[in-house]
């Protein structure tokens, strides 16, 4: 590109078109699907810089190729789009230089979920006398908004940071969701061993509207497996306890 200035001066841009990223997207071996699959490029601030979307169309796998990438290190990734996701697939770096990249294959394995349901420990309300108390869908409002329920390998992969399905509907419903089962669900998982994580900052907006102010909890060494679906059972909440108290000199 020529640019010219006022002054009479002119210089040469040159403009790179970016380059080329191709492979293919497999499903396991002996299976077919008419799902759909989302093809995503990602920098390493995590936004995106190219997508694509496969139609598999009962076929075991699809060719891509996304245009004009300009050079750096990125992140390539299959995402499943259907709910819940049944296939998954682990995140690959990929360095793009001088030149096209071919052969960028992406196999999918069965993903793995996490469910279980959230017991309070003594109960809905400061009055209640039972030990557990466990959410339901109807009264999920109870929860702070704020409440966080993610899954961490151990050890750590790429692609191994999953957190729970939240509400989408926007607003006052961005939760974590609950189903019709009083259950949450932590859903496209590659197999392994996790740490499951609760944890909640619920502030004096939330506290004053009647919510829970619970205390983080952790469970470690949760397996999940290709395919399946983990039941963690009623995982017990506490309810956080404020401290306060003046410092005196002496």
């Amino acid at each position: 590109v020529r640019v010219s200035s006022h002054a009479g001066l002119s210089f040469i841009v040159e403009v790179s078109a970016g380059r080329a990223l191709s492979g293919r997207v497999a499903l396991p071996t002996g299976v077919l699907s008419a799902r759909a699959m989302r093809v995503l490029l990602t920098g390493g601030d995590g936004l995106q810089v190219a997508a694509r979307l496969l139609q598999m169309a009962g076929a075991s796998s699809r060719d891509f190729i996304l245009d004009g990438i300009p050079p750096g290190d990125y992140v390539l990734n299959v995402y499943d789009d259907g709910i819940p996701p049944a296939f998954i697939a682990r995140p690959r770096r990929v360095s793009v230089g001088a030149a096209d990249r071919s052969g960028l294959d992406i196999f999918l394995e069965p993903a793995g979920a996490i469910r279980g349901r959230l017991g309070i420990e003594g109960g809905l309300s400061a009055s209640a006398t039972a030990a557990l108390s466990l959410i339901s869908r109807d009264t999920r409002g109870l929860l702070p908004s704020s409440l966080r329920i993610s899954a961490a390998a151990d050890p750590s992969f790429d692609g191994g940071l999953v957190e729970a399905r939240r509400e989408t509907c926007g607003g006052a419903c961005d939760r974590v969701e609950i189903d019709g089962d009083g259950r949450f669900r932590i859903l496209g998982m590659p197999p392994g061993l996790y740490t499951v994580e609760f944890y909640s900052r619920a502030g004096a907006e939330e506290a004053s509207s009647g919510t829970l102010e619970l205390a983080p909890e952790r469970h470690a060494s949760v397996s999940v497996e290709a395919g399946r679906t983990t039941d963690v059972g009623a995982v017990r909440q506490r309810a956080a306890v404020a401290l306060s108290g003046r410092l005196t000199a002496v």
